[in-house]
């Protein structure tokens, strides 16, 4: 995905949607319970419910986000090729949208910083700050794609 130059990309997990094949499947090797209730559309586009032997379903689920924060963040193609203030309207859509987003916050402080507008960036970087400091999930990102440190010296 990153070497072909994809503007924004969006990796979803497969769900075993009742009486799809995978359903079939995923019931026949145990993969996933059979419940009276499960839903007709199956469940949420993060959400994955498929055990195997070899991944779990919560590490199906934090690989696929990860993908996600990878490309559209960490390997951002507009940011890739100097492109910030196009890179910069899709994270300040994100942030409207998403405010507890942290990667947003950041990547949107970073593109607001090459642009010039650095008080607008601080405030962004702060607001990445404090998700990170006070959500696991974010700290655990910056931790995974090594941005802590690079967090904190935009910060200073």
């Amino acid at each position: 995905i990153r070497d072909i130059g994809i503007d924004w990309c969006s990796v979803s997990i497969a769900s075993p949607t009742k009486g799809s094949l995978l359903y079939q499947e995923c019931l026949e090797n145990g993969y996933i319970e059979e419940k009276e209730d499960f839903l007709e559309s199956g469940y949420q586009v993060d959400e994955n419910v498929i055990n195997t032997p070899e991944y779990s379903a919560s590490y199906i689920s934090q690989a696929a986000y990860d993908v996600n924060l990878e490309v559209n963040f960490v390997h951002n193609y507009r940011m890739s090729v100097g492109d910030y203030r196009n890179a910069a309207l899709y994270f300040q859509y994100l942030v409207r949208t998403y405010p507890d987003h942290a990667f947003a916050h950041l990547y949107l402080a970073k593109c607001l910083g090459h642009r010039g507008r650095q008080a607008e960036a601080d405030h962004h970087i702060d607001n990445a700050r404090r998700l990170k400091s006070a959500v696991p999930r974010w700290a655990g990102s910056f931790q995974r794609f090594s941005l802590l440190d690079e967090l904190e010296m935009i910060a200073a």
